[in-house]
């Protein structure tokens, strides 16, 4: 091999390189570009993701308020209950010993007050 032949396989080995450099800064770059857009995309979804939490907090706060006020129309609601009730209901209460007991201890009394107490949807409602 002469040296004129070296030279010239140096020199394409070197322009090879040259363009071999140059594609991978055009791929490294062209990652990097896509890292950072990537990165964008994921902090507008988290951004996403946070006001949609944010709005499921003000909904569920907005829920819990409306179940917890207190009730204003507490006689059309008692009025609704009793519309709906079949004949019978809660009748065994009349007959109850310690209702009677409690009635015959209050007549001509004002004042007394029968307490039930009772889990959400055991029926107060219904026998009052």
């Amino acid at each position: 091999m002469t040296g004129a032949q070296t030279l010239k396989i140096t020199s394409h080995g070197l322009s090879v390189a040259k363009e071999t450099h140059q594609a991978v800064n055009t791929v490294s770059n062209t990652v990097t570009g896509m890292d950072a857009k990537l990165e964008e995309i994921m902090e507008k979804m988290r951004e996403k993701e946070g006001d949609k939490m944010k709005e499921n907090d003000s909904d569920s706060l907005r829920q819990a308020q409306q179940f917890l006020a207190p009730v204003m129309d507490v006689k059309n609601d008692y009025e609704n209950v009793r519309r709906t009730l079949l004949p019978g209901t809660a009748s065994w209460i009349l007959e109850d010993f310690l209702f009677k007991t409690w009635v015959g201890d209050i007549e001509g009394e004002a004042g007394k007050v029968l307490w039930v107490s009772g889990s959400p949807g055991s029926g107060k409602t219904f026998i009052s």
